[in-house]
């Protein structure tokens, strides 16, 4: 009997601020890029930045998942950045003014 082969380690670099940081991560192996979308946390990022550097790294090539991080965000909010990065996203806490959603495939 072969003996299971261990899962592959995947790699998450969160906090990117700069298309610089990001395109470093990449090619260091990342398999995800984390995007902070909370105001007061101190590596935060506007949603149209980060659109920006998620559109430069796939005009190079990039083929990174993208996580998107979000605290006690308005309905609106999720919607509205679901809708520009195209993305299914899940929440994992509660949102102002929904309940929690499930994830979707």
């Amino acid at each position: 009997m072969t003996p299971p082969t261990p899962a592959t380690p995947r790699a998450k670099i969160c906090g990117l601020r700069t298309q610089d940081a990001a395109r470093a991560a990449v090619a260091g192996g990342a398999d995800y890029l984390g995007f902070n979308f909370y105001p007061p946390a101190r590596r935060s990022i506007a949603p149209e930045t980060a659109r920006a550097i998620v559109d430069a790294l796939r005009a190079d090539g990039a083929n990174a998942g993208m996580v998107g991080l979000f605290v006690s965000i308005s309905s609106n909010m999720l919607e509205t950045t679901e809708r520009m990065f195209q993305a299914h996203v899940r929440a994992t806490q509660d949102v102002q003014g929904t309940p929690p959603r499930p994830a979707r495939s």
